[in-house]
């Protein structure tokens, strides 16, 4: 067990130290510093909890279906295009919502919501025009609140680390 104090800053600017511990079998103390451990351990949270919703929204519990060496990297690119995608899509519903916070976009319902007009698509009318957020935008207005999945913006943020 490695054990180091570390010193957190909150999004609010606000600083705690605080004693972390993590159990590893790195046992080289010179080599693998206990607060370099820490942090790497912080930073892979943080990457599990950016790739929570891929995992647990968009894969519905599935795992990977491929069966060739390259092919998990061909889904995962996949998947990361249809989250970037998303992404673009709660950027255009803030945009067009003057007020409407980006940390009040559920990524759940914006996914359900982009599925749902996969599996309708009903296409553009004769005569109209487009709108910025579209169907799905709407849907994400009219079911815009916070999921247990958090924010697209909490999303983003862990990708920036």
């Amino acid at each position: 067990m490695v054990e180091a104090w570390l010193t957190v800053v909150l999004a609010d600017g606000t600083r705690r130290t605080e004693l972390w511990r993590l159990l590893t079998n790195l046992l080289d103390a010179e080599r693998h510093r206990a607060d370099d451990l820490l942090r790497l351990y912080h930073r892979r949270w943080q990457a599990e909890t950016c790739c929570f919703p891929l995992k647990s929204t968009i894969l519905d519990g599935r795992v990977l279906r491929s069966r060739s060496v390259l092919g998990p990297e061909q889904e995962i690119f996949a998947l990361l295009t249809v989250y970037q995608a998303l992404i673009r899509m709660a950027g255009d519903v803030t945009t067009a919502t003057p007020g409407l916070s980006v940390q009040r976009v559920s990524f759940t319902v914006l996914f359900q919501a982009a599925a749902d007009q996969i599996i309708v698509a009903p296409g553009p009318a004769r005569g109209s025009t487009a709108s910025l957020i579209g169907a799905t935008g709407r849907a994400v207005l009219a079911k815009g609140s916070r999921s247990i999945y958090g924010s697209v913006s909490e999303l983003s943020r862990a990708l920036m680390w």
